[in-house]
């Protein structure tokens, strides 16, 4: 990606430190777990427990998730409504991993490479950043593909190490889920990343600086944040809204995934690519402002969506590899949708619900080797 232009008017994230002090424990001998790794999603924010099975780690002033793994025990999530009193030490009980019979799913070799390549690409991504990122532990990964469907699955019982030199980050990611619907090319996951620095001495060189703000700047993460601070108009974003509905000439979805699959028989993708547009769009008229889309209710900020918003950014360039660029255009242009009626927003760009905003277009095309914690400022 090119940057046209820096706008320094996202506001630096100020909080007061705040802690939360506690203890790890087996929830069946009550003895304490020693090296149970705690963190909070999406930042750099991490602990480790010690001899005595206790920790301190800090946490964000509002919204987070707090996630507690130890090797052979489940892991669990907790939200700040667990730790109302910050001068209380918590008792976290852990309890052992009951032996789980998975589905043996039998492939060839050449089937695994497949599927492994498509959940790179959907999972990490295919941006500049995303060719020298490093998923380090591959075999741990377990795939379902139907055959009926094309819908691939993956899940992994123990979290993937990735390294985004480009970002000079490493990841623990707790993959919760992941589905890849190959006749609509449409992919979905969720999970919990713990970041930390892939090399310390590289935290503030200057590449490492410049990486990280191209990748904030036009992200989801830049786009909430602004939406927060009421800076939308003064930080390139344009936001319009959109409907969309079937086109008619749509054959319909069973009938293309039948397509799909004989077209991968026969290695012939002639009809696929005569195929019309599933869906007709319908621009709105005017772009939006905060208030079109932003209400405060009791000091909480919500974000409400009747249907589609287009998201236009016009400080950057596409990156040239993304699939669906014109070559003409100097906009980033991504679509969002909301799942259910509104959701709260914050300050470091989170959301009271994560899976609460689906993205399509620019940003849905970045993936994990383009995120950040939210704990970045630019």
């Amino acid at each position: 990606m090119v940057r046209l232009l820096f706008l320094l008017l996202v506001p630096m994230l100020c909080h007061a430190q705040q802690y939360v002090h506690g203890k790890i424990i087996d929830a069946r001998t009550k003895t304490p777990l020693d090296g149970a790794n705690i963190f909070i999603s999406q930042t750099t924010f991490a602990a480790i427990t010690d001899a005595e099975g206790r920790f301190t780690i800090e946490v964000p002033d509002n919204n987070y998730k707090l996630l507690v793994s130890y090797v052979g025990y489940e892991q669990i999530v907790l939200g700040p409504e667990t730790f109302t009193d910050r001068l209380a030490r918590y008792t976290i009980e852990l309890h052992e991993n009951e032996q789980r019979l998975r589905e043996l799913v039998i492939m060839s070799k050449k089937e695994r490479e497949k599927y492994l390549a498509l959940f790179l690409e959907h999972l990490i991504g295919t941006s500049r950043n995303a060719q020298k990122t490093k998923l380090l532990n591959p075999d741990d990964i377990l795939f379902k593909f139907d055959k009926e469907t094309q819908i691939l699955n993956a899940w992994a019982d123990v979290p993937l190490k990735i390294e985004i030199p480009e970002l000079n980050y490493k990841l623990k990611f707790i993959l919760a889920d992941f589905n890849l619907d190959l006749p609509k090319r449409v992919s979905y996951y969720t999970g919990y990343a713990s970041y930390a620095e892939l090399d310390a001495a590289k935290a503030n060189s200057k590449k490492t600086v410049a990486n990280r703000s191209r990748a904030f700047y036009g992200s989801s993460m830049h786009f909430i944040r602004t939406l927060y601070s009421r800076q939308l108009a003064s930080s390139g974003f344009t936001v319009r809204p959109f409907t969309k509905k079937i086109n008619p000439a749509w054959p319909g979805d069973s009938l293309v995934s039948a397509m799909y699959r004989e077209a991968q028989t026969t290695n012939d993708y002639t009809k696929m690519r005569k195929l019309p547009k599933r869906e007709i769009v319908t621009l709105g008229e005017r772009a939006w402002y905060e208030q079109d889309f932003i209400s405060s209710i009791e000091n909480r900020l919500l974000l409400s969506i009747p249907d589609f918003i287009e998201v236009s950014f016009s400080n950057e360039i596409p990156e040239h590899n993304y699939p669906s660029q014109n070559p003409l255009s100097r906009q980033q242009f991504s679509q969002i949708r909301l799942n259910g009626t509104s959701v709260e927003i914050f300050a470091d760009g989170s959301l009271s619900n994560p899976d609460a905003l689906v993205f399509y277009g620019y940003m849905g095309w970045e993936k994990l080797a383009d995120t950040l914690p939210f704990d970045y400022n630019p």
